[in-house]
């Protein structure tokens, strides 16, 4: 009876001992990490308060006379100084470009919120890899099929400033049903979730393009390699905090600021009305790009150097891991790429101007071919951290280039169908032959010999754009239609 209490006192203080630990555990926690166990709005008011700084410091950096300028100018004159006009909701002082360079911070911040966390998010929700794998597919699939449609739609109806803002609305909307739904549903609201985000980026692409110039566009696509590079390592540490479940609930907030970005860009001057028996056929603008043996090569050839950038994106971490890299580097690596985007958007603009658009294009195919050559002799991780230095000038100025040859060869008739033509290809149909490609070449060749196959996809891309540019391009404009420089003259 004895033995049995004594055993009993000291089950009790075994007890009493781990749950005193627990408690100093969770004080401890609680210390050092205070919004660990704070509520959601909590939360939500900790995340706008970064993006509230973030947008604010975006702006110093763009036009920092309007915080600062104006008001010390009104004060020593002795007046009140008025920084929104009527009618408006931004300052007046600031211009059309760092309203566009704006929209392209809060918008790339939804990407970096949703993207590289939407796979763990479906695991999360119960779904096997094999299902992931499909409804990841939806979106490139999805974006081939009707990112040509939006763009035929807004050629005819000039309606592009409405449909990237009603698209930035309606996808975090129908991101929303995931929550509502069981799993049988999640494809029905991945199609209507890509129907509308695959509208965005063209449309707003083309409205950039007409706006500033194809020149300037990277200027202010710049912001959205800088917002997307900072916004992922906060979305990162927020999910790693409060756990993937709130995903949804972060997507909402960041689309609600994107939200705010796209109202900000600025809208077409309305200018006459055309009668309705001068507007041409819906499909004549396709029409006519398809018809350019110009663009078609632009299409075709660069569609390869695309599909291999697109097997690097869905294969590298998989390569990474069956290399024996440490995985403690993998996020750096990622970061860098996503870096040094920034550098190399700003400088595009000069680059094409001096040599061409698509001297540019073939300049980063043959950059991408070089990265995969060295990742195929297997290097150790130092030389992959120096090597995703590479990312921007071979992902960045291809991108620049490319939109830089879609508006050359348009007018304004059909310039956001050249725009949407092209991100089908790069964006639609280049993902969904790298993602299927490059599964079946894995488990052919194995990882070690991986990018060999890749480095020779790319090549025969820069082997096409290079003859097309001996052979065809002796003047960047032959043949060309004429193209106008400001999107609201119409």
């Amino acid at each position: 009876m004895r033995s049995h209490n004594v055993q009993y006192s000291r089950a009790c203080t075994v007890k009493r001992g781990t749950q005193f630990r627990h408690h100093r555990l969770e004080t401890t926690l609680s210390r050092r990490w205070p919004w660990r166990h704070r509520s959601f709005l909590d939360r939500v008011a900790f995340f706008s308060w970064i993006h509230f700084t973030m947008v604010l410091s975006l702006s110093l950096v763009t036009s920092p006379e309007i915080l600062y300028g104006e008001w010390m100018k009104g004060w020593k004159d002795g007046r009140t100084v008025t920084l929104f006009a009527r009618g408006t909701s931004m300052p007046t002082r600031l211009t059309r470009s760092s309203r566009i360079s704006l929209y392209y911070f809060l918008f790339y911040s939804t990407i970096a919120v949703w993207a590289p966390y939407f796979a763990l998010y479906l695991h999360f929700r119960g779904l096997q890899s094999s299902s992931i794998g499909w409804i990841l597919a939806i979106y490139p699939a999805v974006g081939l099929l009707i990112q040509p449609l939006w763009g035929i739609f807004n050629d005819h109806f000039h309606r592009e400033w409405w449909t990237v803002v009603s698209a930035i609305i309606l996808a975090p909307m129908a991101a929303w049903l995931f929550t509502q739904v069981s799993l049988a549903w999640y494809p029905l609201v991945a199609i209507a979730m890509a129907t509308f985000q695959t509208a965005i980026m063209p449309v707003a692409d083309s409205m950039t393009v007409g706006w500033l110039g194809p020149e300037r566009y990277g200027e202010s696509r710049l912001f959205g390699s800088l917002g997307y590079a900072l916004i992922v390592a906060v979305a990162g540490l927020l999910y790693h905090t409060y756990g993937i479940g709130h995903f949804v609930d972060f997507y909402l907030l960041a689309s609600i600021l994107a939200v705010i970005g796209g109202l900000q860009y600025p809208r077409p001057q309305s200018g006459p009305v055309k009668p309705k028996q001068t507007r041409p056929p819906w499909y004549a603008g396709l029409g006519a790009l398809l018809s350019q043996p110009r663009f078609r090569v632009i299409l075709f050839f660069s569609l390869f150097v695309t599909v291999s950038q697109s097997i690097n994106a869905s294969y590298f971490s998989l390569y990474y891991r069956a290399t024996d890299h440490p995985l403690s580097w993998l996020g750096i690596i990622l970061g860098i790429g996503a870096v040094s985007e920034i550098p190399v958007f700003y400088l595009s603009g000069r680059w094409i101007r001096r040599y061409g658009p698509a001297r540019m294009l073939c300049l980063s195919g043959s950059i991408f071919a070089f990265r995969w050559l060295v990742v195929a002799f297997n290097p150790p991780t130092w030389g992959l951290v120096l090597l995703q230095c590479l990312h921007g000038p071979s992902f960045g100025l291809g991108l620049a280039s490319g939109i830089n040859l879609a508006a050359e060869v348009s007018h304004s008739g059909n310039r956001v169908s050249a725009q949407s033509l092209y991100s089908a290809t790069s964006t639609g149909m280049a993902p969904l032959l790298g993602s299927i490609a490059g599964g079946y070449v894995l488990g052919w060749v194995g990882p070690t010999n991986f990018y060999w196959v890749d480095l020779a996809i790319s090549l025969i891309g820069v082997a096409g754009i290079a003859h097309w540019v001996i052979t065809r391009e002796q003047s960047q404009t032959d043949g060309a239609p004429e193209r106008q420089t400001d999107y609201h003259e119409r």
